[in-house]
């Protein structure tokens, strides 16, 4: 049973949850922690905050936790870094079945590119950022400026090689561990 989309406030912000077969996601404006974190990756600009807020959770990141519910559904077993990436594949090969998406997958990857001047990469020196993405998965996910670092690069890594994703493929994938091929 595909899940229900929930639009409500949390924590949490946007996320798949299968004990309640539910997609929660936040409304504007955010609570305030998270409003604080979308007006500094806008540098203070509160119509560029909106517009970022919204393509990512009124948009995008429905196709991305839909992907989630397959990856649930399919039983498969991923690390934390490699459910994300594959996620953002399934919402970029999702959205790029219809050409009309593309200018709006070029504008989400140009706000993220923007957004993440404004951040820094909290990989420590000398550290795989994957492993480090895995081995601190709970507190990166509790700290929206470190964890949206790592989102928005897996987002905009997916927009680059959207011409390579097919959403067939990265559908079956949900249902294996294998990678889909390019």
């Amino acid at each position: 049973v595909p899940p229900e989309v929930v639009v409500k406030n949390t924590p949490n912000l946007v996320h798949f949850s299968s004990l309640t077969n539910r997609i929660e996601v936040p409304f504007w404006p955010p609570q305030e922690s998270t409003l604080t974190f979308f007006l500094t990756l806008s540098g203070g600009d509160e119509t560029q905050a909106q517009e970022l807020f919204g393509e990512l959770f009124h948009w995008f990141l429905v196709a991305h936790e839909m992907t989630h519910w397959l990856q649930h559904a399919g039983a498969v077993a991923l690390d934390h870094y490699d459910a994300e990436a594959r996620a953002n594949d399934g919402a970029v090969a999702f959205y790029s079945l219809a050409p009309e998406n593309e200018e709006r997958l070029l504008r989400l990857d140009a706000l993220l590119a923007a957004a993440l001047e404004r951040l820094r990469d909290p990989t420590p020196p000398a550290l795989d950022p994957v492993t480090y993405f895995n081995a601190f998965y709970p507190s990166l996910a509790g700290d929206q400026y470190r964890y949206g670092y790592y989102q928005f690069r897996l987002i905009r890594d997916s927009i680059a090689r959207r011409s390579t994703l097919l959403f067939a493929a990265v559908a079956a994938a949900c249902l294996s561990t294998t990678p889909p091929a390019p």
